[in-house]
């Protein structure tokens, strides 16, 4: 007589633990492919991990596996400027505020912003790099030095 077996058949025993360490690891600082080989794991496998997917079902559902690790943000050094800081000075520049001007309405030093302003002169004029030409202040665009 043959047990019937009144259980939902599952597949293969799951890998939480190794889940649970390789999300450990990359925490760490370790890297994907690493973990993966540390604990065994197909790298494919960490990248699904890693990364989340979306799996189709074979009666047309689609289910949403959440990614495991979290996605840090990189946050800039306030050593640097930031974007909304660059486009505050160019506006600033374009209004006809000094130097000093600038700085002081940011709590920034005159040469940080010196610097941004020679970056965006060099951006805005494809020439500026040639001896000899001078980009122009307010966009009125190169000049060759008299």
């Amino acid at each position: 007589m043959s047990r019937r077996i009144t259980q939902k058949m599952v597949g293969p025993a799951g890998k939480t633990n190794e889940r649970a360490k390789f999300i450990e690891l990359i925490r760490q600082g370790m890297s994907s492919s690493e973990a993966c080989r540390v604990l065994g794991v197909n790298r494919k496998t960490g990248s699904r991990w890693r990364n989340g997917r979306v799996a189709v079902q074979p009666d047309g559902s689609v289910r949403h596996y959440a990614p495991v690790v979290d996605v840090i943000v990189p946050t800039i050094s306030p050593r640097f400027l930031s974007e909304d800081e660059r486009v505050r000075i160019a506006d600033l520049q374009r209004a006809g505020m000094s130097l000093r001007m600038i700085a002081t309405n940011l709590n920034r030093s005159p040469s940080t912003i010196g610097s941004a302003q020679s970056l965006v002169d060099t951006v805005t004029c494809p020439m500026a790099w040639l001896p000899g030409l001078v980009c122009g202040s307010g966009g009125d665009g190169c000049f060759v030095e008299a």
